[in-house]
């Protein structure tokens, strides 16, 4: 079987997991290339397009292209609102047991520490009934506990390679442009962060909304002494304030993604331009 990565990892790169008594055709379509070739229909678990893929302009264009949207969330953000055909509420990590893996590939599991609010239920459960309504083998299990000695037998028995080279790499920025480094704030990581108040009060979050270059790529780009510039990328047009930090290697622009600010953006990493506000 296939694993496709999270849109953290380069586009277009996957992890090929041969099961040792089951091998597959063909891999499975990536995320960057269901936004790259947009589907007739996406279902969306916890994803939030403007905000949790590596090119949010064009995650954000597939979904509102759809023909049917079916989206599983806590919140019916205003995006969902416009884009999803159905809502699905979901509860956060935080009200359903479930296990995380860590660097270490640590298995950490976790019981629910509230119970899920109003008419949501715990993901793994929606899920599972979408199984059973279309018919689908895989979908009896009763408990998260279950769910994960399911994935952990096949992880077990899985060997993992490299899958070739990527597709759909970034390019490289032409004349006048700069590349862009877009890491996602430690406050953006998740939906659940983004909607932290007092989070979203913080130093670090504020830092995330702004663009920084080098004092030195800010005068090669007429932008030395500006408050905010205007940052172009692959069509879309935001303004921000300008920040001059020499940490910044010349040619580039440090612009974090996952931002409100940031939403609509192209590639996380690629040909990015700025001018004058």
């Amino acid at each position: 079987m296939i694993f496709t990565p999270p849109d953290g990892l380069p586009p277009g790169e996957v992890l090929s997991v041969t099961d040792q008594a089951h091998d597959v055709a063909a891999a499975g379509m990536t995320a960057h290339a269901m936004c790259e070739s947009p589907l007739k229909g996406y279902l969306l678990f916890g994803v939030e397009p403007e905000h949790d893929c590596w090119d949010s302009e064009a995650a954000i264009k597939a979904v509102d292209g759809a023909e049917f949207v079916v989206s599983c969330s806590p919140w019916a953000s205003e995006t969902m609102m416009n884009s999803a055909d159905v809502l699905l509420p979901v509860g956060p990590f935080t009200e359903t047991s479930g296990t995380f893996v860590n660097l270490e590939g640590r298995w950490q599991g976790f019981a629910g520490v509230a119970r899920p609010y109003g008419d949501s239920r715990p993901g793994w459960k929606v899920l599972r009934v979408l199984g059973n309504l279309l018919e689908l083998d895989g979908f009896d299990y009763n408990a998260s506990e279950e769910v994960r000695d399911a994935l952990r037998r096949e992880v077990d028995a899985a060997v993992f390679t490299p899958a070739g080279a990527a597709a759909g790499a970034v390019a490289p920025a032409g004349e006048g442009e700069l590349e862009r480094i877009g890491d996602v704030p430690i406050h953006s990581a998740d939906a659940l962060v983004r909607r932290a108040a007092s989070l979203q009060a913080t130093p670090d979050a504020a830092a995330g909304s702004v663009a920084r270059i080098s004092a030195q790529q800010a005068e090669a780009s007429g932008v030395l002494g500006a408050d905010s510039v205007r940052v172009s990328q692959d069509g879309t047009r935001i303004t921000l304030s300008l920040v001059i930090d020499e940490r910044v290697p010349a040619g580039c622009v440090w612009l974090p993604a996952g931002t409100p600010a940031a939403a609509g953006l192209g590639p996380c990493f690629g040909a990015i331009s700025i001018e004058r506000a």
